[in-house]
Parts: C-alpha cells; sequence; structure tokens
C-alpha cells in the first residue's frame, strides 16, 4: 500500500468513528428501540422464546437487512410471494397468526431503525 491509501483508509476510518457518525449511529438504535418497545414487543422478544410471534434473539444472524426489510414492511406480501421462511414463520404460529402490515413500518427509516436494533440482539 502506498502513503496515500493509507491515508485515505486511516480518514475513512476516523470518520466512521468520528463523533458526528456515533451521534448518528444512537440517534438510530434510540429509535429503533423506540418503535420496537412501543410497537413490536406487543408480541416480539429480543429473546429466544417471544410472545405471539417469534423471538428474535440472533435474527440478524438467521435472515439477512433486504429479507428483513421486506417481511417488517408487508409479510403478507412475501408469504403470498412464496418466501419458503416467511410460509414457515406462518405455519409454525402457534396461535394461527400472520404479522399485520403496520402502517408505521411503512416508512423506510422506520424500518431502517428497526433493523438496527434488531441487530444489537
Amino acid at each position: 500500500m502506498n502513503t496515500r491509501n493509507v491515508l485515505i483508509a486511516a480518514g475513512l476510518l476516523w470518520l466512521c468513528s468520528s463523533p458526528l457518525a456515533l451521534a448518528a449511529d444512537d440517534a438510530l438504535l434510540a429509535r429503533g428501540q423506540e418503535i420496537f418497545q412501543d410497537v413490536c414487543a406487543r408480541c416480539h422478544t429480543a429473546g429466544a422464546v417471544g410472545k405471539l410471534g417469534p423471538g428474535l434473539k440472533d435474527i440478524s444472524k438467521r435472515r439477512d437487512e433486504q429479507w428483513l426489510d421486506r417481511w417488517i414492511k408487508s409479510p403478507r406480501a412475501m408469504i403470498a410471494a412464496g418466501d419458503a421462511y416467511a410460509r414457515q414463520l406462518r405455519e409454525e404460529n402457534k396461535y394461527d397468526l400472520t404479522m399485520p402490515t403496520l402502517p408505521i413500518m411503512q416508512k423506510d427509516d422506520n424500518r431502517k431503525a428497526v433493523i438496527a436494533y434488531l441487530k444489537t440482539f
């Protein structure tokens, strides 16, 4: 690596760990936690065992961000489209429930915040 590339890499590392970037991450996580507690925690937990819906421990290791985003936005659409994991979730729900399509989750920023928070489980 030449000196220029080292300096660019160091600068990018500094920017990513700057107070401004950390504050943005903190705000995103705080928003995600708020939404989770207000909306999602009625059916889900951060643990392995859920309530009406499944527990979400390690969910970001089981599903990627794109899948989570599509599921949170419109669970029924994913089931209708034939997504295997979405169908499995529906079939395994012991209360014969499907996660609803929630108005708050139609905003990209809200889903992004919730997914960031889910990654902390």
